[in-house]
């Protein structure tokens, strides 16, 4: 007897899905990587973030523990382990760091993916239930052509290129929020075999688990729109069923926070204490009202708070979420970090459209819609809740939310287009002024030049072998004529070189981490 294969269809969708990966995710890489002017990743910039990122994963990687090399000091660094942890496995398969902020323009078109999948799915389900009648051929063209379309969107949306040339952690956060969003809607709403769901509730898990551990508030922020899916999926199959799958997810989150507890004990901290901004900046998080408070909403925190374009005043967080969402040109243009102009508008004005026409549907279609739109509405309000009452405002703490824009707009042009012919003409103006928007504020990125080698790195790695070539005598008097958390970032500071030093540190060079240490009264001021 011939062996059971699968219908056709089957491979057409796999195949489907592989060409809407590639389609997708090479023009992200391509604008990322080639097509932009000189990226600040290599030079690991801005600083102290990306600097502190790639040397605490150098730590990782060479030494086994997270931890920061100032000087004598050894201390724990700012931020929680999860990116770095992930930058120190590419370091161990041999990656320069002067290569790493590649990974995160990666993780922009792994997310540019998934926004496609979101989409086609998304389509499938509004297209059936408004045209009953489409041929399953053509609404399977729509849905992936819209997936695309999505895809392409966010491939061309100025913020998320704008932070992808760097070695920050917010796209990589954006990334797994979304998956963990998708995949559980996927396991616990839809109606996958028990296989897929078993599978989509892992990623799931693991991915809600890496953006616990990369931003601690982006893994909180998860949990009321998963409730919301869990609720949903509990009632359309079940109770228990849900649970299971739910469990599921729990066990890939409990892994990956398992893992990041075991690497801060192993480093020496507290195992539940990802956060090192206590140690850092004592007075914004030894109290939860220093680091949040209703005056940093309306008037801006005294000391962080943007400025408007034209007058130089403070504005408050809730008016910088404003701007973000609608791409306003209020902010000045070192406050808007590549947020490009008005182009995120016509995504929200779709996905009213998208709502409303949910709506109209029955059964489960309408319920999926409303249980997904809830669970991304809450989403995304909770970041603007959280963002806006935090003392520290900035346009990249709404990537994720900003990427549901394209989303929306290829959902309603694939679901709308061919209902009538004024909704055609108004659905066609929206995605063409929406592609030429993004178009128009990424023009000033696409200029072609080398990404070469970063001369003050080559002058560091002088400094540091001039200067192990000293005596312990000479290194203790003198002064320290690079940068040791640059040092570090680039792997200079290996444990071989770093027991050479012993505590023969000289006078350290006046960088954001020694005069923080010396506040702190971690490191002795200089004589006068």
């Amino acid at each position: 007897m011939q062996p059971h294969r699968a219908p056709g269809i089957f491979n057409r969708e796999r195949l489907c899905h592989v060409l809407l990966a590639l389609a997708v995710v090479s023009p992200t890489l391509l604008i990322r990587w080639t097509l932009v002017e000189r990226t600040p990743g290599p030079h690991l910039d801005p600083r102290p973030d990306a600097l502190e990122y790639a040397a605490a994963a150098q730590a990782l990687a060479l030494e086994g523990r997270y931890c920061l090399h100032v000087g004598p000091e050894t201390v724990r660094p700012r931020y929680a382990p999860g990116w770095p942890m992930l930058l120190s496995v590419a370091i161990r398969c041999g990656m320069e760091t002067e290569s790493l902020w590649r990974l995160t323009g990666l993780f922009g078109a792994a997310h540019a993916y998934v926004l496609a999948v979101i989409t086609v799915h998304g389509v499938r389900l509004l297209v059936r239930a408004r045209m009953p009648d489409l041929a399953p051929q053509k609404v399977n063209r729509r849905a992936f052509l819209a997936g695309a379309c999505a895809g392409w969107g966010w491939a061309i949306t100025p913020v998320s290129i704008e932070w992808d040339r760097t070695l920050m952690s917010d796209e990589p956060t954006a990334f797994f929020g979304t998956l963990s969003l998708a995949a559980c809607a996927l396991a616990l709403v839809g109606e996958p075999s028990a296989r897929r769901a078993r599978a989509a509730m892992l990623a799931a898990g693991v991915a809600a688990g890496m953006a616990l551990a990369t931003r601690p508030i982006a893994g909180c922020l998860l949990v009321a729109p998963i409730a919301v899916l869990f609720a949903c999926g509990a009632k359309r199959h079940g109770a228990e069923r849900a649970a299971r799958r739910l469990a599921v997810g729990l066990a890939g989150l409990i892994l990956v926070a398992g893992l990041t507890m075991f690497t801060m004990h192993r480093s020496g901290y507290r195992a539940w204490e990802w956060s090192g901004y206590r140690f850092w900046i004592p007075k914004l998080y030894d109290r939860l009202g220093d680091s949040f408070s209703l005056r940093n909403a309306f008037e801006g925190h005294p000391d962080f708070a943007l400025r408007r374009r034209q007058s130089d005043e403070r504005i408050g967080n809730l008016a910088v979420a404003g701007n973000a969402f609608l791409g306003l040109r209020g902010l000045r243009p070192d406050g808007n970090q590549g947020l490009g102009r008005y182009w995120p508008m016509t995504g929200w004005l779709c996905a009213a459209w998208v709502l409303v026409a949910s709506r109209r549907a029955k059964g489960w279609t309408r319920a999926t819609f409303g249980a997904v739109g809830l669970a991304v509405a809450i989403w995304i309000g909770g970041h603007i809740v959280v963002y806006s009452l935090y003392f520290f405002p900035a346009v990249r703490f709404y990537i994720a939310p900003l990427a549901w824009c394209w989303v929306a707009t290829a959902i309603a042009c694939a679901a709308g287009i061919g209902s009538s012919r004024r909704l055609n003409i108004v659905l066609g103006y929206v995605a063409i002024s929406s592609v030429l928007l993004a178009l128009y504020s990424l023009r000033p990125m696409l200029t072609l030049t080398s990404l070469g080698p970063d001369p003050d790195h080559a002058e560091t790695r002088r400094a540091l072998s001039a200067w192990l070539n000293k005596s312990a005598a000479q290194r203790a008097v003198g002064h320290t004529p690079f940068d040791p958390v640059e040092a570090q970032a680039l792997g200079l500071l290996t444990p071989e070189a770093l027991d050479r030093i012993g505590t023969a540190w000289g006078t350290l060079p006046n960088t954001e981490h020694v005069w923080r240490l010396k506040a702190l009264g971690r490191l002795a001021n200089d004589p006068k």
